[in-house]
C-alpha cells in the first residue's frame, strides 16, 4: 500500500475510533478495549512523523498504567482458588523473567515493555474482566464493546481491500498487503490470523450454537480480517474450528454430526482458497481451485518441501520450516546454550525484541540455531527466557484456558493455543486484542455454569 494511500486509510481508521466512541460511549470498559484495538492507529503515526518508536512506546506505557490503574483493586481480591493459582504460576514467570534480564542485560526500557506490555497485559486484563463472572449487565455491556469492535475490524478490512485495489491490478503483489490490519495493527499481521478464529468462538458462543441466516453471514464475514492481509492459516483451520463447534462441543462427537457439516466446511475451503492468491497456481484472487496446490503450498510453507511425503523420508531434513518445531523440543543443543544457566533462563529478551539480527521467527539461523526458513515462537521463547521462563509462560496459559466454564470449549482453546504457540506467534493469548476475546469466552462460561448450578 503506497504512502499517500495509507494516510488517507488511517484516516478512516481514526474516524472508525471517533465512532467506535459515540456509539459505545466513553466509560472503562469500552476506553481500555478500543484504544488496544486500535493500536495500528499509534504504530502508524509514529511511522509516519518518525518518531522512532517514541509515540508508540508512551502508547505502550499509558495502556499498561491505564489498565492497572483501572485493576488494581481487583489485584488484591480474590474469588477463587484458579485466581490464586494463576498469580502464583505468573509470579514464577515473573523471577524467571527479571532472572533472565539480570544475566544478560538490556535496554531497561525495551525489558519493561516485553514484560508488562507483552505479557503481563494478560494478567492485568484477567483481573480487571474477571467480575463479569457476577455481574449480567457487565457481562453485556462488553459483548456489545466486542461485537461493535469486531463489525469494524471487518468495515476496515472491507476498505483496506476497496483502497488497494487499483494498486493490486497494476502490481499484483500481494505480499504487501500483510501488515496492515484493520486498526489493530500496523506493522506485523498475527492478528489477521488469530482474531477470526476466536472472534468464531465468541460469536457462536453468545448465539448458543444456534445460527440463522444473518449469523452465518456474520461469522464468514470475520474472514475478510484474514483475506485483506492475504494470510494461508485461516483457510484451513477456520473450517476446521467451525466443524468443531458443532460437531464436538455442541453435540459431542457422532457420525451424523461430523457428516451434517462437511459440506460447510468443504464450501469454505473452497471460496477460500480461490480468493487467496497464495492458493491457487494463478497467484490472483478468484483463481482455480487445485486441491493437489494446496497441499503442496501447506508443505512448503510448514515444511519446505512441496510433496508431503519428503517429510517421511528418512533423509528429510528436520531442522526446516515450522515443522521442524520437532526437531527442537526434545534437543536442547539445537539452541547453542553454553551453560546450565542459559538453558534455564535462556540468552536474553533483549536482542530477540529488538530484532538485532532480524525477526527471529524467520531468521533464526543468524541466531546461531541449526534452522532454515521460518519457525514458531516458542523457539524464541526458549531462545530469550530460556525452559523455565517458557514452561511457565506456557503453563499460565494453559491453566487460564483450562478454567473455562465448558470443558470441551476449553479443549477447543487449547488446541488452537498449542497450535499457535508451536508453529506460529504465540498469539491467542499474548495478544492483547484476542486475549480480550479469550478472557470474555472464558468467563462467560463460567458465568454460565455458576448460573446452571443455583
Amino acid at each position: 500500500m503506497r504512502e499517500e494511500t495509507q494516510i488517507y486509510y488511517y484516516l478512516i481508521v481514526f474516524i472508525s475510533m471517533l465512532y467506535a466512541f459515540l456509539r459505545l460511549g466513553i466509560n472503562k470498559d469500552s476506553f481500555i478495549i478500543i484504544i488496544i484495538f486500535w493500536e495500528g492507529l499509534f504504530q502508524y503515526l509514529d511511522r509516519l512523523f518518525n518518531l522512532e518508536n517514541n509515540l508508540y512506546n508512551f502508547y505502550k506505557i499509558f495502556v499498561v498504567l491505564y489498565a492497572s490503574l483501572i485493576t488494581v483493586q481487583a489485584l488484591f481480591k480474590y474469588n477463587s482458588k484458579r485466581e490464586w493459582n494463576l498469580t502464583i504460576i505468573f509470579i514464577l514467570f515473573s523471577i524467571s523473567f527479571w532472572v533472565s534480564y539480570f544475566l544478560r542485560g538490556g535496554e531497561i526500557i525495551t525489558i519493561l515493555s516485553q514484560y508488562f506490555y507483552k505479557y503481563g497485559m494478560v494478567f492485568i486484563l484477567f483481573h480487571y474482566f474477571k467480575d463479569i463472572v457476577n455481574q449480567e449487565n457487565k457481562r453485556e455491556h462488553i459483548k456489545q464493546i466486542i461485537l461493535q469492535v469486531l463489525y469494524i475490524q471487518i468495515f476496515l478490512s472491507l476498505t483496506k481491500l476497496l483502497v488497494v485495489l487499483p494498486e493490486l491490478i497494476k502490481n499484483p503483489d500481494f505480499e504487501k498487503l500483510e501488515f496492515i490490519v484493520g486498526s489493530m495493527s500496523a506493522a506485523g499481521a498475527g492478528t489477521a490470523v488469530v482474531i477470526p478464529i476466536v472472534a468464531l468462538i465468541f460469536y457462536w458462543l453468545i448465539k448458543n450454537g444456534n445460527f440463522t441466516r444473518k449469523d452465518w453471514f456474520i461469522v464468514l464475514s470475520f474472514l475478510i480480517i484474514s483475506f485483506a492481509s492475504v494470510k494461508r492459516q485461516p483457510i484451513i483451520f477456520f473450517p476446521i474450528f467451525l466443524y468443531l463447534l458443532f460437531s464436538y462441543v455442541k453435540k459431542g462427537i457422532s457420525i451424523f454430526q461430523s457428516l451434517k457439516y462437511v459440506p460447510i466446511v468443504l464450501l469454505i475451503i473452497y471460496f477460500s482458497a480461490r480468493l487467496n492468491p497464495f492458493f491457487n497456481p494463478e497467484y490472483k484472487i478468484w483463481g482455480s481451485f487445485d486441491v493437489y496446490y494446496i497441499i503442496g503450498t501447506i508443505s512448503e510453507y510448514y515444511f519446505g518441501t512441496e510433496n508431503i511425503e519428503d517429510v517421511f523420508n528418512e533423509n528429510y531434513n528436520l531442522a526446516f520450516g515450522r515443522g521442524g518445531v520437532f526437531s527442537f523440543l526434545f534437543n536442547s543443543s539445537k539452541f547453542k546454550f553454553n551453560s546450565l544457566d542459559e538453558l534455564l533462563f535462556g540468552k536474553g529478551r533483549y536482542q530477540v525484541a529488538v530484532g538485532s539480527f532480524g525477526r527471529f521467527t524467520k531468521h533464526a539461523s543468524k541466531y546461531g540455531l541449526e534452522h532454515t526458513g521460518l519457525i514458531g515462537e516458542f523457539a524464541a521463547l526458549i531462545y530469550s527466557i530460556g525452559y523455565m521462563g517458557t514452561l511457565s509462560l506456557v503453563l499460565f496459559a494453559i491453566y487460564l484456558i483450562k478454567t473455562c466454564g465448558n470443558k470441551k470449549l476449553g479443549n477447543v482453546l487449547l488446541l488452537y493455543f498449542i497450535w499457535d504457540f508451536l508453529f506460529y506467534y504465540n498469539q491467542v493469548v499474548f495478544s492483547n486484542q484476542s486475549v480480550i476475546i479469550v478472557l470474555y469466552i472464558i468467563f462467560i462460561t463460567i458465568a454460565s455454569k455458576k448460573l446452571k448450578k443455583m
